[in-house]
């Protein structure tokens, strides 16, 4: 069903050549096919059922239909040929002919032997006919009335006859698609005046026997609409239709959308359906528009356009004079140095283009946009078709119709395998964006040296290689990215030391930040706090999925202001660091009140007996200033090293040895609330002695017991 497609898409080009004007080139004869017993083509394609090129022309004043793989002619008289169709295992051909001053109308029918098998003589202007079965479909003109009538066995025998309009048309044409053994969708266009219609029909057979056609839908009128495009793609037709309302994008069958473009610009100059969208190329303006399902994007092109061309990866060139731009991703626009005029194929990543400008046909590199090689013909483009050896080229001349048969660029495939990475990454090749999910890509090349670009994901490193021609295989190693991760540590003194476990790395700082560059990924974390702290994590910023053990660097940076600079990290942990408290338990004996002790100048009231009291680590300096009572006591205790602190009050004795009856007094009164839990916090100004203090303490107490010694010494001389 493809053939057919291309065959009438063909057929339509070549409607609009004798609007061009003839050129005569140099002919390379390598190329050329000699022998060609045609002086004027109608129609050319390439039949499977033969495997060869089939040309339909005249010989002078008769109908001719040519093999060229056999150089077999079917000479089918004088009559006109309306139209050429392939059938299943036949080729249909409607015929007119003028007998004796009298018209006829037939279907010529040739076997795949090439053979003229029958004639089915016609009642009407045959427009199109294919198989149905073992049916032969024609619609037909019969005085301007639309007809689809059947023929069965290939025979004059006419079994049904359906009117397929109303009212009188002027002129018709018909394409069947979509077929399968039991259906087939028929489009039926044709003119009423200057207004287009178009039809949809699904015809079905049961059990071997045709059941009127069922209309599936109808659209117009198009007032001074015309067919200026129309394709074959899959299960699907798509048109392209100017009118005075504005132009229409169609495609119709397995998947229905109609595309007024008016809005866009006010001629269609191209329309193709790839990869599920329809693109459309107009004028008046530059504009080019694409429709996906329920969304479109429209671009203005800064040069006119005349052609699409799709290309792998869901890419599409768009081609015109001098210039060419690709949308793969995103707009790239290329100069060239070719004017094309229709695209004959695209296969295997080239592009197979003639220009009626130069008479060339050029092969395009859909990767690259760059002309792989050209080759001229003598005359004007008449037809093209591809089969599986290459490219024919069908011209007219003075000489008569020459053909051409060019070979399709070479190719080779190559694997691209990338290591240290997964997920979805992207190729750049030439001009073109892949979008792959698997680590591995196997390309079909067309023969050349192909620059590439790896745009691995958020955190990897990209990398830019070269393919040569014909290698086979690329190995392309990728790699995590490091990351800047600041970890900032508070409550902590100056100058004091602590560290983190980040995965296997190990970090220590006696400063308040820990600057890290890490790579993409997740990491185990521990921190390790200064003796006697604890910590938490006060907070996560931005990007950091954290628990209690596991940190994850994610290819994000954000900007945050450390002392008043702003650092740009991709995580930020904030640590709090608290100095642990550890209980000092008060004993005391001889006295029953509430006293005050005094801890490095701090006053404690001490309510109870025991009194338990927390304290940070460190070396107290202990005072129990207490007149009337003689008061032993450690001058120093060391947190946590000393977890008590034993106080004994004894009463002062007089001269005989009595002891006094007066009650002992602090030295002074602090105004402390007193507590009844038995347990005091102490308060935070009561700290450990500083390293300067504790030094100053034991020079005062050196030079004390060093002054008791001298004045013990002289008292003893």
């Amino acid at each position: 069903m493809r053939l057919k497609g291309l065959l009438l898409a063909i057929l339509l080009s070549l409607s609009l050549l004798p609007l061009l004007s003839s050129l005569v080139f140099h002919a390379q004869s390598e190329y050329q096919i000699s022998g060609i017993p045609l002086d004027t083509l109608k129609c050319t394609f390439y039949w499977p059922s033969t495997h060869s090129l089939i040309l339909v022309g005249y010989s002078k004043a008769d109908l001719v239909i040519y093999d060229l793989g056999t150089a077999q002619c079917i000479n089918l008289g004088s009559g006109e040929v309306s139209f050429v169709s392939q059938g299943e295992n036949s080729l249909l051909i409607g015929l007119s002919y003028v007998v004796n001053g009298t018209s006829r109308t037939s279907i010529a029918v040739i076997g795949s032997d090439f053979s003229l098998k029958s004639e089915i003589n016609v009642l009407g202007s045959p427009i199109y006919a294919f198989d149905q079965g073992n049916y032969v479909a024609v619609v037909l003109n019969r005085s301007g009335l639309i007809y689809l009538t059947y023929y069965q066995g290939k025979s004059s025998t006419q079994t049904l006859s359906i009117e397929l309009t109303t009212g009188w048309s002027s002129s018709a044409g018909a394409l069947s698609f979509n077929s399968s053994t039991q259906s087939t969708d028929l489009l039926l266009w044709y003119y009423q005046g200057r207004n287009l219609y178009l039809q949809l029909y699904q015809l079905v057979t049961f059990n071997g026997v045709v059941i009127a056609p069922s209309l599936i839908a109808s659209y117009g009128p198009f007032n001074g609409g015309y067919i200026s495009i129309i394709r074959q793609q899959g299960y699907n037709v798509l048109l392209g239709i100017n009118s005075d309302q504005g132009p229409y994008a169609l495609l119709l069958g397995n998947i229905t959308r109609i595309l007024p473009l008016s809005q866009y610009f006010s001629y269609i100059k191209d329309v193709q359906f790839y990869d599920g969208n329809i693109y459309a190329l107009g004028t008046q303006p530059s504009s080019f528009v694409i429709y996906s399902r329920n969304s479109t994007f429209v671009l203005n092109l800064s040069f006119q356009g005349t052609l699409l061309l799709p290309a792998p990866y869901s890419s599409i060139w768009i081609l015109g004079p001098s210039k060419e731009a690709v949308i793969s991703s995103n707009l790239t626009y290329l100069d060239s140095n070719f004017t094309p005029s229709l695209v004959l194929n695209y296969t295997d990543g080239v592009g197979y283009l003639f220009s009626n400008l130069t008479g060339e046909m050029y092969e395009l590199n859909l990767y690259t946009g760059k002309v792989i090689g050209s080759y001229t013909v003598q005359g004007q483009l008449e037809g093209s078709s591809w089969s599986d050896h290459g490219i024919y080229v069908v011209t007219g001349s003075e000489k008569g119709v020459e053909v051409y048969q060019f070979p399709y660029v070479s190719s080779f495939i190559t694997t691209l395998t990338l290591t240290g990475i997964s997920g979805n990454w992207t190729l750049r090749l030439g001009e073109l964006w892949i979008r792959e999910t698997s680590p591995e890509v196997t390309l079909q090349l067309p023969l050349s040296e192909y620059q590439f670009e790896v745009i691995s994901p958020p955190g990897y490193s990209n990398y830019s290689g070269t393919i040569l021609p014909n290698q086979s295989t690329v190995s392309i190693g990728i790699f995590p990215l490091s990351f800047r991760v600041l970890v900032i540590s508070e409550g902590l003194p100056r100058g004091v030391s602590w560290g983190a476990d980040v995965g296997k790395f190990n970090y220590t700082s006696n400063s308040s930040i820990l600057n890290l560059s890490l790579p993409l990924g997740n990491y185990s974390l521990r921190i390790y706090p200064p003796l006697y702290y604890n910590y938490t994590v006060k907070e996560i910023f931005p990007f950091a999925k954290l628990n209690p053990s596991t940190l994850e660097v994610l290819p994000s940076y954000t900007s945050y202001d450390l002392n008043g600079i702003s650092e740009n990290a991709s995580v930020v942990l904030i640590v709090l660091f608290t100095e642990q408290q550890f209980p000092l338990v008060i004993y005391s004996s001889g006295y029953n009140s509430t006293w005050t002790m005094f801890l490095n100048g701090s006053a404690i009231n001490i309510t109870s007996n025991p009194m338990v009291i927390r304290l940070y680590p460190g070396v107290y300096d202990v005072s129990i200033p207490m007149s009337g009572l003689n008061v032993s006591y450690p001058r120093l205790v060391s947190i946590p090293k000393d977890s008590k602190l034993n106080v004994t009050f004894k009463r002062e004795l007089n001269l005989n040895g009595n002891s006094t009856e007066r009650t002992g007094t602090n030295s002074s009164s602090p105004n402390i609330s007193n507590t009844t839990s038995g347990e005091v916090y102490a308060d935070t100004l009561i700290g450990p002695m500083t390293q300067e203090d504790l030094f100053l303490y034991k020079v005062i107490s050196f030079v004390i017991v060093v002054s008791i010694s001298v004045l013990v010494a002289i008292k003893v001389k």
